[in-house]
């Protein structure tokens, strides 16, 4: 994801370091860098390590992948998964989906861009906020990464990451060994969630059901008939009530 937050003045952009590869700091200070460094497109703040992925070549404005995105191998499953996620919302009424976004985590050791993500907005019982940058801050309850250059990040430095900020659901798709992973945390560790008959079912937001086969195959045909018998569910009204009656609770 590139930047599309306001960029400061050229004066005051001047007196900014450049954002490094490599450099440590906290979260505050990688945006304030991020905005202002001109040849940096995409990066993220993973341990207070700044991991830049894309630069912008400063004579003809083009931006240069650190590694390059495949239309299919990455493009295809991030929208699929994202489609999925939107739609949840969309017929839910009160989650937000989002493909991609910045997460500012409250420890200041973490800025990242999951590929999706899914979330409870606070004035309904959730963690997140969105901030005058349109940046989100604080925990989102679901976040996805889809992984093929970055599948050993996404598994262990990413996952562990993603636990220790406190994210309840983290799911991973893998292209180069086909395998969608889905986890939800406990007080220890992220506890992989097992496919009821080929299903895979959401803890945190009941009725967000997502079927292997057809997410593998990319039959959106398949992934939308098993989506929609997840908001067919009881347990799944039962989230939309409880959302409606926190709203009314706020008027």
């Amino acid at each position: 994801m590139g930047k599309l937050l306001e960029r400061p003045s050229k004066a005051k952009t001047e007196s900014i370091p450049e954002l490094c590869d490599g450099d440590r700091m906290d979260s505050d200070e990688f945006l304030r860098r991020y905005v202002a460094t001109k040849t940096v497109h995409r990066a993220e703040l993973i341990n207070s390590v700044v991991r830049v992925y894309s630069y912008r070549d400063p004579s003809t404005g083009e931006v240069q992948p650190m590694s390059p995105t495949g239309s299919i191998w990455h493009g295809l499953p991030q929208m699929d998964i994202s489609f999925l996620l939107r739609y949840y919302s969309w017929k839910t009424k009160g989650p937000i989906a989002s493909a991609p976004a910045t997460v500012i985590f409250p420890s200041g050791e973490n800025t990242v861009d999951p590929d999706a993500l899914l979330y409870l907005p606070e004035e309904l019982g959730g963690r997140c906020k969105v901030n005058d940058s349109d940046l989100l801050v604080g925990a989102p309850e679901l976040l996805v990464e889809v992984s093929h250059s970055t599948a050993k990040k996404d598994s262990t430095l990413k996952k562990a990451l993603y636990w220790q900020e406190g994210v309840l659901e983290y799911v991973n798709y893998r292209r180069k060994t086909k395998e969608l992973d889905w986890f939800f945390r406990t007080p220890s560790i992220f506890e992989q969630i097992q496919p009821e008959d080929g299903v895979l079912k959401s803890k945190t937001f009941p009725g967000l059901w997502i079927d292997v086969k057809a997410f593998l195959d990319a039959d959106l045909d398949g992934m939308i008939r098993s989506l929609d018998a997840g908001l067919a569910s009881p347990e799944h009204a039962k989230f939309v009530e409880k959302l409606r009656r926190a709203r009314a609770k706020r008027k």
